[in-house]
């Protein structure tokens, strides 16, 4: 007789609970875009293929312009139309203009205090100031016009050249030295591109790095899988090479000999930590962050 009774009983209050559930569930998406269905714990991980950029044109297709994608544990908002972009970028971009803070970012930017990388708020106001009227104004931009002429004159003779002993050209390598070497020159004083070795194997491994995947960025609770991986071994290393180029670079603009013709974006923030500022202090960790 009891046990007529408690089953009827516990059905209802599940029946009861999956209602409640369900109603509270589709309320809190009302509020949401329209979004795919996800996998329990990746969410929608698996939907992005090895192509992200074409899977996610495929679902703005069948979702609209503006999409909710659950990334592990990470909420995203995807904006696949210029009207959304706008609204994103322009009528709300305080509310979406931060960065995610991501491990290997985070780590090898100096706890994200470049331009590119710093959240939204003190700090980035102050640098991102110093960027617009120091560093890329309409005059300092003009006075590095020469370090443009000479490469692009390099590209072209070393192209002369090749061109006459018959030769291939790597284009992709061309290019990417000429920009490499202009911003050196321009952010450094010199062309360590091509002088330095090292650099190329600092910017691929941070390149790598930065642009790989990390679980930890997806599930926060499992960060601490990079001391398993050797994740965080290789942030160490790629940290200590970075590190200690930028401390050369740095020591080689305080030495009395350092030529001062032309100003480079290191004499520059120089300059300014040394002149300081009692609304902002500008650390050498914040210089070596802001010139790579």
């Amino acid at each position: 007789m009891l046990t007529t009774l408690i089953i009827p009983l516990l059905s209802t209050l599940v029946l009861l609970l999956l209602y409640l559930c369900r109603n509270k569930q589709s309320g809190s998406e009302k509020k949401r875009p329209p979004f795919p269905l996800g996998l329990p714990i990746i969410g929608s991980l698996h939907q992005l293929g090895s192509l992200p950029h074409r899977s996610l044109a495929h679902l703005a297709k069948i979702y609209g312009p503006l999409m909710h994608l659950k990334l592990g544990r990470v909420p995203t908002l995807v904006a696949s139309s210029p009207k959304m972009a706008e609204l994103i970028m322009k009528t709300y971009d305080h509310a979406f203009c931060s960065r995610p803070i991501l491990v290997a970012t985070n780590y090898l930017t100096y706890g994200s205090t470049n331009v590119a990388f710093a959240p939204y708020g003190s700090y980035w106001r102050h640098v991102r100031k110093i960027c617009i009227l120091e560093l890329f104004s309409s005059k300092r931009v003009q006075s590095f016009g020469f370090v443009r002429k000479e490469e692009v004159e390099g590209l072209v003779d070393s192209i002369f050249v090749s061109s006459k002993a018959k030769a291939p050209v790597n284009l992709t390598e061309a290019f990417l030295s000429l920009s490499n070497n202009v911003v050196c020159r321009v952010a450094l004083g010199k062309s360590y591109w091509e002088e330095e070795p090292e650099l190329r194997e600092i910017f691929e491994s941070s390149r790598s790095l930065i642009g790989g995947f990390f679980v930890g960025d997806f599930f926060p609770s499992l960060e601490w899988v990079k001391y398993l991986t050797g994740f965080q071994r290789r942030l160490k290393k790629s940290f200590r090479h970075r590190d200690s180029f930028l401390e050369k670079v740095i020591a080689e603009h305080l030495l009395p000999t350092h030529g001062k013709e032309e100003k480079d974006l290191v004499d520059v923030l120089l300059q300014l930590q040394k002149e300081g500022n009692p609304d902002f202090t500008l650390s050498t960790d914040n210089i070596k962050a802001v010139v790579m």
